[in-house]
């Protein structure tokens, strides 16, 4: 099993993670991984690593970056070429083999677009809280031994594998989204390209989940975030129907979530995430309510991106 694999692992305030991510990840398969890492901000401990187990490319971003916009860097600007590439969040631990199992699965099904090993939590106790909700929503089940891919409806960009190939044809990560949700709105492009998303149980993968929202104004950012962007993906999952998603939305949901956050039910978000949120669902407006308007903006977004991208238009067998 022959195979090219690039990891895209962006670093940002990275001290606590990098030695174990890093040396857990050189025994994720027996051949040299090709590396590259989007230094995004304060990344020191790269320079004291051994990081010769990998064919290695640093990139450093011109600024500090949403997680959309550094991967989108590290694509755009890197010179490797590969059958594969990985988004790896710098908050993982990476099992022996984990990427061979998964290259397994592309090799077993040509239809295989996207493959998530099988997120743990960090101490790989348990599944993560994350891919127990893509199961959920797929309406499936998973166990430890399983090696071959179980198809989902989404999976999250902890740890994602990609046919090259494939994220030329759709394209990388819509800038719209900044951080969160821009993983499912990936998955429904591949989808829609007519290809398969999909776990691999037995390929496992530890993530601290939240691991850049140690403080309260981080996790306030990160709400506000959350509540824009899903809204933004839920619209896009509903095709021709966007009106009354925003209608439900802005008479139901919207209200609903303004009172749960007026009783502070354990269920409620912080006001000023969910109104702040709205403000900047409002600014884009435009995008929200017409799908050609949004159509129109990714295809220039796209045209751009591809106009100034190296090696991905080089992917092998292209």
């Amino acid at each position: 099993m022959g195979h090219r694999t690039t990891i895209l692992l962006v670093g940002y305030d990275s001290e606590k993670w990098l030695d174990k991510c890093l040396s857990s990840l050189a025994s994720a398969s027996h051949q040299k991984l090709q590396l590259c890492f989007v230094d995004n901000k304060n990344n020191p401990t790269l320079k004291t690593l051994d990081l010769s187990p990998f064919s290695l490319e640093i990139l450093k971003t011109p600024k500090p970056l949403g997680f959309a916009d550094a991967n989108n860097f590290g694509i755009q600007q890197t010179r490797f070429k590969s059958d594969y590439t990985v988004f790896l969040n710098q908050d993982t631990v990476s099992t022996d083999g984990w990427i061979d199992r998964c290259v397994k699965c592309f090799e077993d099904d040509s239809q295989l677009g996207i493959l998530s090993p099988g997120l743990r939590t960090y101490d790989l106790s348990e599944w993560e809280p994350n891919l127990a909700a893509c199961v959920k929503e797929s309406g499936t089940s998973i166990e430890l031994q399983d090696e071959s891919a179980i198809e989902l409806h989404n999976v999250t960009a902890a740890a994602m594998m990609i046919r090259t190939d494939i994220l030329h044809a759709v394209g990388p990560f819509d800038p719209i989204f900044g951080s969160y949700y821009e993983d499912y709105d990936l998955c429904r492009r591949v989808r829609n390209a007519g290809c398969k998303v999909a776990v691999c149980p037995a390929a496992q993968v530890g993530h601290f989940s939240g691991s850049v929202t140690s403080t309260p104004a981080a996790e306030k950012r990160r709400t506000r975030a959350i509540v824009r962007n899903r809204l933004i993906h839920h619209v896009r999952e509903h095709s021709g129907d966007r009106l009354s998603v925003l209608a439900k939305h802005l008479f139901y949901a919207l209200p609903l979530n303004l009172i749960r956050g007026l009783l502070r039910t354990s269920s409620s978000q912080p006001i000023s995430a969910t109104l702040g949120a709205q403000w900047d669902l409002v600014k884009i407006a435009g995008r929200l309510v017409s799908e050609r308007r949004d159509h129109e903006q990714w295809k220039h977004f796209l045209s751009e991106f591809r106009a100034h991208t190296g090696s991905l238009a080089g992917v092998p067998g292209k």
